[in-house]
């Protein structure tokens, strides 16, 4: 509880010292859609509970809308900070420490978690939801897997479908694994689709957003879905059709996993390339406004990039150390299992995602997946991490290096005019 204190006081010190939101963004653009709405505009809203949330907040306080908002997003962190060690707790890591020095270093930990919108709130349902859906799968409890379901479900429209997605992952990676059908994955997809209610919902609280979507964010692409449909569910099914015959049996992923570790550079650096080329072509599909702050500078860019591009560094080394560790053993211990299992889900939606970019309104969807998918990838960058500062020497150094790149992520999103524009 103290570390969640520390970053809260964090928080509050960057927006009273600093002045953080400086530049515009989803917290201020929250702040005026609440003011229209008051005003009785129909406005398409993605997170209606944070909205109401904010409402009510801001009438019981008699605070003004961003006076509300400072204060919610203050709460924010001190909340999220504890679902997350309560998270990595109960996956049983034992690299806590290095997770967070490896998640301190990406800024897409620290916009979200600073800013308070609903993806704020909807990255922690996604978080502990998928987590709890893992644990109720093997049996290990995770009851409050159907109530973070529904809170997803009135919370934010995008984190609800992420979680929805990442869920259906597990049930289909515990098939897969081998794992008998049971009541508990028959559960599991029967309040997936309950969850769906509120969209169905005449006058609900999603018909105006769905009603935007569909005439002004994805026309083109929901004019391609039934090509996108037949299109995956066929190379679905010859996928399908390949892994049984490559790998026959019931222990199908055992068997490609030990394959797998056998080739650990080379998944390594087909993994970098992969996720070069993918942020190679979001970079080149986000629009002119998007490289403002840097002022058309190519090396501040670099700069202010540079805990991203470690934090991705390190995730790569720690992905082939884990590979390496596991084939000395016979079999990965569980929550590395987990988390392999729900990053391959949200790399599965970030490429859907950079591909439909092409036909979309906004051409940022990858990076908002990369958001949600940075907590899912922490331990790993975590295990690259200690891997890394075992091979630097020395290590006050490796560590300066580090609360450097930190200090860099911070700067990138809190803004500092003398360094950043908006």
């Amino acid at each position: 509880m103290g570390f969640a204190f520390l970053l809260a006081l964090l928080a509050l010190a960057l927006r009273r010292a600093a002045g953080y939101p400086r530049c515009q963004n989803d917290e201020l653009n929250w702040s005026a859609i609440a003011r229209q709405i008051d005003q009785g505009v129909d406005w398409p809203v993605s997170g209606p509970a944070f909205v109401h949330t904010l409402r009510a907040v801001a009438l019981q306080t008699q605070a003004t809308y961003p006076q509300a908002l400072e204060w919610m997003g203050v709460a924010g962190v001190f909340v999220a900070v504890q679902v997350l060690l309560w998270g990595y707790r109960r996956m049983g890591l034992r690299t806590s420490a290095s997770t967070w020095a490896a998640l301190a270093l990406t800024s897409y930990f620290w916009a979200p978690l600073l800013e308070a919108r609903p993806q704020q709130w909807g990255q922690l349902l996604v978080f502990a939801g998928a987590l709890s859906c893992w644990l109720w799968l093997r049996g290990q409890g995770g009851w409050a897997f159907f109530a973070l379901l529904a809170m997803a479900a009135f919370t934010h429209i995008l984190s609800h479908f992420i979680l929805l997605y990442i869920c259906a992952f597990l049930v289909l990676a515990s098939r897969v694994e081998g794992r008998p059908w049971s009541r508990r994955s028959a559960a599991v997809l029967a309040a997936l689709v309950a969850s769906l209610g509120p969209y169905a919902w005449p006058g609900g609280p999603y018909q105006r957003m769905l009603v935007d979507l569909r005439d002004n964010h994805l026309p083109q692409l929901l004019a391609l879905a039934p090509y996108w449909v037949a299109a995956s569910l066929s190379a679905g099914a010859i996928l399908t059709m390949l892994w049984r015959r490559r790998y026959p049996g019931p222990a199908r992923l055992r068997t490609a996993a030990r394959q797998l570790r056998r080739h650990g550079r080379a998944a390594g650096l087909g993994l970098m390339s992969g996720a070069c080329v993918a942020l190679a072509v979001q970079a080149w599909l986000l629009p002119p406004a998007a490289w403002q702050p840097y002022g058309g500078s190519v090396w501040r860019f670099a700069l202010f990039q540079g805990g991203n591009v470690l934090f991705m560094a390190l995730f790569i080394a720690g992905s082939v150390q884990l590979l390496r560790d596991a084939q000395r053993r016979a079999q990965a211990p569980p929550a590395w299992s987990f988390l392999a299992q729900a990053l391959a889900a949200v790399a599965s939606m970030a490429v859907a995602a950079l591909a439909g970019s092409f036909w979309a309104l906004d051409t940022n969807w990858f990076l908002r997946l990369v958001n949600y998918g940075v907590l899912f990838a922490a331990p790993v960058a975590g295990v690259g991490l200690v891997r890394a500062l075992q091979w630097l020497r020395p290590a006050w150094a490796a560590w300066t290096g580090v609360g450097l790149a930190t200090i860099v992520s911070v700067l990138s999103v809190v803004r500092p005019p003398a360094l950043l524009g908006c």
